[in-house]
């Protein structure tokens, strides 16, 4: 999650990023497949075989807690009121874009040069168009044999950007409504709810799952629990109980949904609710969940860094399958895991570390009024500064 990465994670919501950490988690061991694992000892299982086949799951928990981050996002000062649709979304896409830009970059290079990457120059085009333009989902839907294997899993950051775009706009449209906003995403997401359990009877579930339709609701319940908490203010410090029984309810959630026709019913509906509610739970806590499980450093590690974990792991697996495909599956795994690491480590060095520099300038201040006037002001300024006595005049001829 891909993972939202719109807002850096306090020590109060280090279970939240717990929580992804185990939600990347279960993204990778849902690819194990592709190693070569075996499977049909795992699957005989009953123990093991939901945690191998949660893929699903995880990216509700991903797809949920978007939601959440983005509400407080775009409700940075308290209010909805002032809030710059504009500037929200360019502060996103320069959050979670320049990661797969590189990545794009990477692949391309490899498969320009790597004689066992078949895929042809045209192919690799469109796929990196649909990718880049966050429309991939629906490319995938309806050309799924014209779909690089190692991109295929990045339907979701075009899911989660398409969510985000048209719920910012609900909230702007929305913004003086203190009620009408949470009122109107209890409806969308009654209505993706019945949506997603209405195609999942009459199309493949596959395809199904690739729909933005079928996959938003859970973006659009966790933007509805983060604009219930500044109405809620009265149950501030008596939720810990709330808390502590949904995050122990995600297991039997999970190991529900081990299946997609289990996923696309109630129990991926009852999944969702709980993760929106365990957030809602989290944020009105008083007390400090520091000493949870889900506050491990290892665990806030994975979650922090989710977003490079879940776009470079495929490709290096896919990678690792072309070249040592006569490695023991225990090698090629970890030796994938090594690399997946590595590249992450880097990237939150190279990428993650400057952009969030670059982000917390002051300059972006100049945009609380917007693009367009922050834009106007400051091509008025060159112009009235190029016109200024003493400034230098321009040579003609």
């Amino acid at each position: 999650m891909a993972p939202d990465v719109t807002e850096k994670s306090s020590n109060r919501l280090a279970p939240l990023d717990g929580l992804r950490g185990i939600a990347i988690i279960l993204v990778v061991l849902s690819h194990g497949w592709m190693l070569q694992w075996p499977l049909d000892e795992i699957f005989t299982n009953p123990w093991l075989k939901p945690w191998f086949k949660s893929g699903n799951s995880a990216v509700t928990i991903f797809l949920v807690a978007s939601g959440f981050l983005t509400y407080r996002a775009l409700a940075r000062g308290g209010s909805l009121e002032g809030m710059r649709p504009g500037v929200t979304f360019l502060r996103r896409v320069l959050r979670v874009a320049p990661a797969v830009w590189v990545m794009m970059a990477v692949i391309l290079l490899i498969a320009s040069i790597d004689p066992t990457d078949d895929y042809s120059q045209d192919t690799n085009r469109r796929n990196l168009v649909r990718v880049l333009t966050y429309t991939w989902n629906w490319f995938i839907h309806d050309s799924i044999l014209d779909v690089r294997d190692d991109l295929g899993h990045l339907w979701y950051l075009s899911v989660d950007m398409q969510a985000f775009v048209l719920m910012s706009l609900l909230a702007w449209m929305l913004r003086r409504r203190p009620l009408g906003l949470p009122a109107a995403l209890a409806g969308i997401w009654l209505v993706l709810a019945w949506w997603r359990t209405y195609i999942a009877d009459r199309e493949d579930h596959l395809l199904a799952l690739l729909r933005t339709t079928v996959r938003m609701d859970a973006f659009v319940i966790g933007m509805l629990a983060a604009s219930l908490i500044p109405l809620a203010g009265q149950l501030r410090g008596h939720t810990r109980g709330l808390r502590i029984g949904t995050g122990v309810a995600f297991v039997p959630l999970i190991v529900w949904c081990d299946d997609n026709a289990a996923y696309l019913s109630l129990p991926g509906t009852l999944l969702q609710v709980n993760a929106a509610l365990f957030l809602f739970a989290l944020v009105l806590s008083t007390d400090q969940p520091r000493r949870s499980l889900l506050a491990l450093p290892g665990l806030v590690w994975l979650g922090r860094n989710s977003l490079a974990l879940y776009i470079w792991h495929v490709p290096v697996i896919k990678f690792m399958v072309r070249h040592a495909g006569d490695w023991s599956w225990q090698a090629r795994t970890a030796v994938a895991l090594l690399v997946v690491v590595g590249i992450c480590w880097l990237s939150d060095r190279l990428i993650d570390r400057k952009v969030s520099t670059l982000l917390a300038r002051p300059g972006w201040r100049r945009l609380d009024d917007g693009l367009v006037p922050a834009l106007s002001s400051s091509v008025g300024g060159a112009w009235r500064s190029s016109r200024a006595p003493g400034a230098p005049k321009r040579r003609r001829g």
